[in-house]
């Protein structure tokens, strides 16, 4: 199973989609676009990666708390 997948995302270039009807931050979905690109010039380093994550979850101070619990 495992290595059928490997072989999707490097050969097919299958990713992860958010399924639709969920609700989810556009600039999450933005890095998780990013994250997930075929073109490595586009990938973020991982320490970008944790300064965004960071960002967001200081964004979820500011976001009510129903909102808040359907994305976490």
């Amino acid at each position: 199973m495992a290595e059928s997948v490997v072989y999707r995302v490097r050969q097919e270039g299958l990713r992860p989609v958010v399924p639709a009807g969920v609700s989810v931050p556009t600039d999450l979905v933005g890095l998780m676009n990013k994250s997930w690109s075929q073109d490595e010039n586009i990938r973020p380093e991982f320490n970008e990666i944790l300064k965004q994550l960071s960002l967001f979850n200081l964004s979820l101070i500011h976001i009510s708390e129903p909102t808040r619990r359907e994305w976490l």
